[in-house]
Parts: C-alpha cells; structure tokens; sequence
C-alpha cells in the first residue's frame, strides 16, 4: 500500500509496481509494505523531484551569407543560465549555453537548421531557421540573372568561350562538370572570395587575361590554366618568371628548355642552376628560364607555350628574413598585375624602393654561370619607383620577376590583394610582361594623387641603340638621395647608358625636390661602347613640365639647345662622359651668372645660386659643395655653413631686410665663386 504523508491513501491493493501522474514537484511521500504474513515496513519519506521541460528557444532574423562573410548567424534568446543548445539539420552540433539570455549561432552554410534546448533529461521542442545562400547566376550559354554583379555567386554550368569579350565579376566562381571556360586575353574575371574549379572543369586565362581577388582570405581550390606568351626571343634569351600558381614547376613552364638553363637568384652567391628545371617555383620568388633549345639562334620569335597550371595564388604572401644590401629576385606571385607604387609603399621597410626589369636590350654574356658564352649578365633593366619609371608602366605583370634591392636592415616582403586593385577604377593593364613595345619606348604610367613634373629623355642613334633617363620633381623627393625616389643605373648595358648624376652618383631615375625651381640644372652623363653620331631627345614630359622650356647644354661644344624644339645630335668617341651635358629650364643668358671669381676660372655656369620664397637655393650641377658664407653690404658675415658635402644647399628664412647680399661659394675641388642677390 502507498500513502501520501498525512494519511491519504493512494493504493490500498498489494501490487508488485505502481506508477501515477498524481504528485507533484516537491510533495514527499511514504511507502508501507505489507508481507503475506501481516508484517510491514515503512519508509522514509521520498522528496518527489520532477524536472520542468526547457522553454522553447526564440530566433532571431537570420543573417543570411554575403560575400565577404560566407556564412550566416541568428540570435537565439529565451535561454537558460545553463546547459545545451542542440542545433540539428544542415548541421549538427551542441552549443554550451553561456549566460542565458540572448546567445548568437554563427557559422552558419545556406540551408535548414532546427535549435532546441535540453537541460540534461528533458529537451525542449525545436525552432527552426533557414538560411539563405547568395543570389546565384548561372551561365548556362547566357546569364539566369542577366550582367553578374559583385554580390552574385557565379556558376559556370556550360562552355564559356574566349568569343565573349568582356569582363567578369561576382562573389564567388564555380565551374562545375566538365565545362571549359576561358578568359579572354585582355579580360578580368573579379571575384570577392574564393574559386572552385571541378576535378573534370577548366578554367583557362589567354595571355594578358586576369583574375583578381578580393578577400585575402578566399581559398581556392582545383587548376587553374594560366597562358604567358615572352618577348621575342632567341634561343639564348633569357625570361624572367614567377609562377602565379601552386604548385609549378620550372620545367613545365619550358619543358623543351635546356637543362642547365633555369636558374634561381641567391642575394649572397649569385645565380644558381635548377636541373632540368625540377625545382617547384616559390610564391613571390623570381627566377630565370632560357627559351626553348629548338628557337632560332638568329631570328627571334615569341613563344607561346608557355602556361601555368596549378592553384591560383591568393592573399597574403611573405618573404621574410631577406638579406639588407642585397638585390633580390622577387616576382609577382598572383594571376594578375599588382601596383608597383602599393607593393613599394608596403615594403618601405625592408626594400630600398627601385624595381629593376629585364628588357632583353642587350647581346649575351658570359657573366654567368652556363655554356659561358650566350648567357645574360644580371645587370641590365629598366627601372620603376615613386618617382616614375625608365620604360616600363606602374603595373608588374602576372609571371613577372623583377630585382629589388634590400634597404640596410632587409626584412620581410610582404604581398596582399590590395596592390591587385583599386576600388572603383578599372582593372589593371596586364599586358606589360618584361619588355618594351617596339614602337614606342616609354609607357603611361597610372595617374597618381603625388603632384610629379618629369621628363624622359632618351639617348639614341640610327643602329637601334638606345638608354632612356628620367628627372622628376615630385612630393616627399629631396635634391639629396632618397631611396624610392632615385634608381641607380645598373651600367649593364654593353654598348650605351645613359644617367644623371647627384652626389657622383649615377642615376636612372633622379627625384628633386618641390616646388620645381626653373633655375634648377641637372648633370647628364652617358657611356658608350660605340664611335658616333647620337641623339639625345625628349620622350616625353608632364606637370609643369609639360609646358617649361628644356634645355640641354653642351659643355664640349659650349652649345645650349631647345630639346622642345628638336633632338639634339652629337658625335662621341668611346668612353664614360659625365661632365659633358646639363639639363636646364632657362636659356642660358637668362639664368642669372656667378660672378667670375678674381682668378678668371670660367666654370661659374655650373654653380647656380637662386632666390625664391624667402630661400636661398646654391646649386652645384658637378662638383660638391663645400662652404657657403653669406655677407651683407659692410663685410659682416650674416650666415655661414661649412662641410655641405652636397651638388644642392638650400638656406631658408635668413633674417634679412631687403637688401644687397654677397654669396661665397666655396666647391670641394677648392673652387671659389661669389655672387651678389636681394633678398
């Protein structure tokens, strides 16, 4: 017989078990057993405990998957201080619940979820929640949803073929089946996040074609096909690659290439061998590849072979620990141009600031290691910084491999998707792969906020031979050096160069200072290999440039001649010639003299002294200052500076009333020049 407390009885006939829904939480109960021979027994009192069924959870609005965030989330609320969500459907897994209240589930992929809770014993009944994938555009022969659009999913389900001329964009790329698509060359495929391409689909890239990605941390997966086509070549020319997917080989890039002529760069020993170009290509990493054995020794031809296949690169990609004052072989490592001018500024750190580019300009040498006799020499390229470029544009092509010398504390290299792109500008020229066109030597570079006033000029004669130079005023340059803005030249032309010189240094690409001085002159000098006439000529100009008169001096001949009006030709003996040619923005009668010194030496037209903007400018076009003094009109010393050791020196905010003052200069050859300004 059972009992309630309190004398209620709830069972008065023997029975083996009893159940009932008659208690309650909390009611305590006895039990007396009665045997066949008329003993009992009766408990103690049982505390009945029954366990409450968790509320049912509340959802959110869902936050459906974007592009940028590929999977969705809602807010449960409703929730117990403690135990466990269970999420079931698209995908299961338990959720400990923290705090109670309102707690978000995220990571949720497209599709249907149901979320209850469960205390330990008792689970309580479910909510479900959907969540939906991104718009969908299928190219099934055309479009389901007409013109893709970045916030689309794009799935190629039929060929697409390189007669659809135009570009591409979407959130994410999938071609499924064994459907072949193919970007035209020319033509960018953009996409937010990753690409899929099925084990039995092909997704080719023409020559000059790109794809471009957004999110640094979209992963891909399957093959890619990325065509390249070189320069005219000869078969003892050497390209400059970077391979822009994972993995690649050097020999299936050129697999009829000669086996001892792939090459890696190391910044301390110099080149090295690949045999039989079984090395796999490094993300980031340059290496040099001759052409293909069966390519004619004499006449030159573009090869077409050329191709990658593998994992298209993507997002971050790191070089660390690289040498300080060492040139490095880097490339680009992605399936499309990246900005020289963004992949500078990341690494102002770690690499001086110049690229150099091989242009095939030259005859072989025998510098390096091989057959000794129709190998290239390491030394000569065209070159980029922030100033502007010597025969190439701002954008390094994808496969490109280029030098960049290391700053003294070297460091990490550092490429991202951010240099692939710029937020509502078109796509980048991707067409520029190691070489100048045939017709025309300079290139546009991109339009840029940085205030630039430059001039190309280039030296030139009937036979082919040519070298180009570039002096720009530009913000953030100085008329000392300052990496980033100055390129040395790299002298490996065998027949001409062609530089400026600052500071006895010869330079491709020279940066001055802001504001743009007409007075200002510059130091031309050139080296030649070749006995006679020459040209040299202005490419091109822009800024302030463009509309300034430009002059070149020639200091043999005592010739000052309008480069705006025609070429300048001269004839040279072999030799190097620094001292030869100035560059100037004034006719020489114009430009205000130094007074000749006592002793008559006549090289006051290479010492320029100019006021403007309360700044006194000493400008040296050869020799390097060494004092400067500063008289009034009695004698009395007003300023001095001596050990300049500099071409240019500038004093500004003298304290000074309008007036007469006298200007000694001193060079460091022991030279001495004087000159009278107001200021």
């Amino acid at each position: 017989m059972f009992r309630h407390i309190g004398g209620s009885s709830v069972q008065n006939s023997p029975t083996a078990t009893y159940s009932t829904t008659a208690l309650t939480n909390g009611q305590v109960v006895d039990v007396i057993v009665t045997n066949a021979s008329g003993c009992t027994a009766t408990s103690s009192g049982i505390i009945n405990i029954v366990n409450a069924i968790p509320l049912t959870p509340t959802a959110g609005t869902p936050t459906n998957p974007s592009c940028k965030v590929p999977t969705g989330s809602v807010q449960l609320s409703g929730l117990p201080s403690s135990g466990t969500i269970v999420q079931t459907g698209e995908r299961s897994e338990n959720i400990v619940i923290t705090g109670g209240g309102t707690q978000p589930i995220t990571g949720l992929l497209p599709g249907t979820y149901y979320f209850a809770v469960t205390n330990g014993g008792c689970t309580s009944a479910t909510v479900s929640v959907v969540i939906i994938a991104p718009e969908t555009n299928t190219w099934s022969g055309s479009w389901s949803d007409g013109t893709p659009t970045i916030n689309q999913r794009l799935v190629f389900a039929s060929n697409y073929p390189n007669t659809i001329d135009a570009d591409i964009e979407g959130c994410s790329c999938q071609v499924t089946g064994s459907t072949a698509v193919t970007i035209k060359s020319g033509r960018t495929l953009k996409i937010e996040n990753g690409v899929e391409v099925q084990p039995n689909a092909t997704l080719t890239f023409e020559n000059n074609a790109s794809l471009v990605q957004i999110n640094d941390d979209a992963v891909n997966s399957g093959n890619i096909r990325y065509h390249r086509h070189t320069d005219a070549v000869k078969r003892y020319d050497f390209t400059y690659w970077s391979s822009p997917v994972t993995p690649q080989t050097l020999k299936a890039l050129s697999p009829n290439t000669l086996g001892d002529k792939y090459y890696s760069f190391n910044p301390t020993s110099g080149w090295k061998i690949e045999y039989n170009g079984a090395a796999q290509m490094v993300k980031g990493n340059g290496y040099i590849i001759r052409a293909p054995q069966t390519f004619s020794i004499t006449v030159p031809a573009i090869d077409t072979n050329p191709v990658f296949v593998g994992i298209p690169n993507n997002g971050v990609v790191t070089l660390a620990s690289l040498a300080g004052n060492k040139a490095h072989l880097l490339g680009n490592p992605y399936p499309s141009a990246i900005d020289a001018d963004k992949f500078i500024a990341a690494n102002s750190a770690s690499l001086e600031g110049t690229l150099y580019f091989w242009t095939h300009n030259t005859s072989p040498s025998k510098d390096i290691a091989g057959d000794a006799i129709y190998n290239y020499t390491t030394n000569d390229y065209v070159t980029y910084n922030k100033t502007g470029g010597v025969g190439i544009s701002g954008k390094i092509a994808a496969g490109q491999g280029f030098f960049a010398p290391a700053t003294a504390a070297g460091g990490t290299v550092v490429f991202n998707n951010a240099m692939r792109y710029t937020e509502g500008e078109p796509n980048y020229d991707n067409s520029q792969f190691f070489k100048l066109s045939s017709t025309s030597k300079t290139t546009t570079t991109a339009v840029a906020a940085t205030e630039k006033s430059r001039v190309w000029l280039n030296l030139t004669n009937k036979e082919g031979a040519f070298k180009q130079t570039l002096v720009g005023y530009i913000s953030g340059a100085t008329n000392d050096y300052d990496a980033g803005f100055d390129g040395m030249s790299y002298d490996g032309n065998q027949f001409v160069d062609f530089y400026s010189v600052n500071n006895a240094v010869n330079l491709s690409i020279q940066g001055r200072a802001l504001p743009f001085v007409k007075q200002d002159s510059v130091a031309l000098g050139y080296k030649s290999t070749i006995v006679g006439e020459f040209q040299i000529s202005i490419d091109r100009t822009d800024g302030a440039l463009a509309t300034q008169n430009i002059f070149l001096e020639d200091k043999d001949l005592k010739v000052l001649h309008d480069l705006k009006k025609a070429p300048y030709t001269f004839t040279t003996e072999k030799g190097a010639f620094k001292n030869r040619f100035v560059l100037r923005y004034v006719d020489k009668n114009a430009v205000e003299e130094v007074v000749e010194p006592e002793t008559a030496i006549e090289v006051s037209k290479d010492v320029v002294v100019a006021v403007k903007d309360r700044e006194i400018t000493i400008n040296s076009a050869e020799v390097v200052l060494d004092k400067v003094v500063v008289y009034d009109i009695t004698g009395k010393i007003i300023y001095q500076q001596n050990e300049i050791a500099k071409n240019v020196f500038v004093i500004a905010h003298l304290i000074s009333s309008q007036q007469l003052l006298l200007v000694d200069v001193l060079l460091s050859d022991g030279s001495k020049f004087s000159t009278k300004i107001i200021y």
